[in-house]
């Protein structure tokens, strides 16, 4: 009779502790995503600008990084596969070098505050719009 508790109390704490191992991640909206540095490669269908990296990180529902010239964050609300990024604010330096940086870096911010999902698979990142097009990718 002893031994059969000890069985049914294993059992119990085995079950308990696999829950709580599927649940670990549960409460970390971004999986693979959040926490991670991602460098763009890919703006609305063309090649990033080589040269001044764009980088993305996002964690603790904030978002942030280089958009090529200036620095910029902004706040990142995450739900499974969904994202919106909002009020972006950004330094306001100039650069000239290399050509079309600023352009993009306009570019990049106006389509990062569209995005409406993501993506990710490996070390590629993919936001997409709520057209579902595929308008900035990312790799780590």
């Amino acid at each position: 009779m002893m031994r059969q508790k000890w069985i049914v109390i294993c059992i119990f704490l085995a079950a308990l502790l696999a829950a709580c191992a599927q649940n670990e991640g549960a409460g970390k909206s971004g999986g693979d995503m959040a926490g991670h540095e991602w460098t763009l490669t890919e703006i609305n269908g063309s090649p990033a600008i080589t040269g001044r990296p764009v980088t993305l990180k996002i964690e603790d529902g904030q978002a942030g990084g280089s958009s090529g010239c200036n620095s910029y964050g902004g706040e990142a609300a995450l739900a499974g596969t969904k994202i919106s990024i909002t009020n972006l604010v950004s330094t306001e330096m100039a650069c000239m070098d290399p050509a079309g940086i600023m352009d993009q870096e306009a570019a990049y911010l106006q389509t990062l505050s569209q995005v409406a999902s993501f993506t990710t698979a490996g070390t590629r990142l993919e936001f997409k719009n709520a057209a579902g097009e595929t308008t900035l990718v990312f790799s780590r």
